[in-house]
């Protein structure tokens, strides 16, 4: 914020706070928080959960053949509890004045998003894509693996 320096000292008298008090009307609602995803459906959210679950699982069975490994994986399950469980925290405590769409709604209705509206199929492929994907490719990196052993 630019301002002007006051050239003279004496030139303004210093307000106290009590000389402006705020006036709270009756009319303001107090604050609440808003809902996080209010028109995904928790299936949506459970499936993501089994792909990235799905994901650590094939880490597990495909590569954890030393310590070393083992110990990144556990790193991952830390990791994963945390990436998971905050949205999970998120989700508990925002208020519950509005019903999620059932699964079948939400592929038949999609959703808005700031760019538009995105159908219900295109925004699950979206938020699968990069865990179903990922899960793919360590399979497929854990069978070369256990092939070239």
């Amino acid at each position: 914020m630019r301002h002007e320096k006051i050239a003279k000292a004496g030139t303004y008298e210093p307000l106290d706070r009590a000389d402006f008090p705020i006036e709270r009307t009756h009319t303001e609602t107090p604050f609440r928080s808003a809902a996080a995803a209010p028109d995904v459906p928790a299936a949506v959210g459970w499936m993501l959960v089994a792909a990235y679950v799905a994901l650590l699982a094939t880490f597990a069975v495909t590569m954890a053949h030393s310590r070393e490994a083992l110990f990144a994986i556990a790193i991952c399950a830390v990791f994963l509890t945390m990436y998971l469980g905050v949205p999970r925290i998120f989700l508990g405590v925002e208020p519950k004045v509005s019903r999620r769409p059932s699964f079948d709604d939400f592929l038949y209705k999609g959703l808005e998003t700031y760019t538009g509206h995105c159908s219900g199929k295109d925004a699950l492929v979206q938020m699968l894509l990069v865990p179903v994907l990922l899960t793919l490719c360590a399979f497929a990196m854990g069978i070369i693996a256990l092939s070239s052993l």
